[in-house]
This record gives structure tokens, C-alpha cells and sequence, in this order.
């Protein structure tokens, strides 16, 4: 889900993107950090904020460790 995350963010298809982002947060709801940064990314990607490439980066970071 993460990949495809990654490439609805690199088509700048940020609605679609914003509609994985619940799955991933069910799959990661017991880790506090993780679900706060996806509500992060989706505030971002529901203002097509070019910075939000950086903030899959963190969650690809917390994820992997």
C-alpha cells in the first residue's frame, strides 16, 4: 500500500491518494507515530502540498525503522 501511496503522490494524484490512507491507518493504529504522521500526510495531500513526498518518506522510515 505504501508503494502505491508512493506512486499516486509522484502523479500528483493526491484524492486518490488520500483514500489509501485509511487502510494504512487501520494496519498501523497501535503505533501513535505512525498514524500521526499519516494525518499529517493527508492534511497535506488535501492541500496538493508539494512537501508531502518528504513526509511519505518518514512514514517509509518509521515503517522500515
Amino acid at each position: 500500500m505504501i508503494v502505491q501511496l508512493e506512486e499516486l503522490i509522484e502523479a500528483k494524484d493526491f484524492e486518490s491518494a488520500v483514500m489509501v490512507i485509511p487502510s494504512l491507518k487501520s494496519l498501523f493504529h497501535e503505533t501513535n507515530e505512525i498514524t500521526r504522521t499519516l494525518d499529517d500526510l493527508k492534511n497535506m495531500l488535501d492541500q496538493h502540498d508539494p512537501d508531502c513526498q518528504k513526509k511519505l518518506y518518514d512514514i517509509k522510515l518509521l515503517v522500515v525503522g
